[in-house]
């Protein structure tokens, strides 16, 4: 894979980071589901791409993978193992998504700012 030191993608770089830990010590990550979740134009905007096809999406999860190197016999750079769940399945309107978006004191989303319809993804 392409890699330019000493910069890294700054978004894959926290996400590796957080994945060293436990979803919960890390609100910008619970930030970002909630921001993906509404469909925000700015948080989809630091993708290269909309993973969602131009919906909101109605539920995100996240899973730990393990990713070695692959023997270069093999196509593809990298070999994954899923090593179970990170972030359990949150959607808009999950309590404790709200509760924690309400304890930072981050602006609430309307759940129709995005009008079109949901569709269920993980990450």
């Amino acid at each position: 894979p392409c890699v330019v030191s000493p910069y890294h993608h700054r978004l894959d770089w926290q996400i590796w980071f957080a994945a060293m830990g436990d979803y919960r010590t890390q609100p910008w990550l619970l930030h970002l589901v909630y921001k993906l979740l509404h469909a925000d134009p700015e948080i989809l905007g630091l993708l290269a791409s909309d993973p969602f096809g131009g919906r909101r999406p109605r539920w995100i999860r996240a899973d730990l993978y393990r990713y070695e190197f692959a023997p270069p016999v093999e196509d593809g750079w990298w070999r994954r193992r899923r090593l179970g769940p990170y972030l359990p399945p949150l959607s808009a309107r999950d309590p404790s998504l709200q509760r924690i978006v309400e304890s930072f004191g981050w602006p609430l989303l309307s759940s129709t700012t995005v009008s079109s319809p949901p569709c269920a993804c993980s990450f």
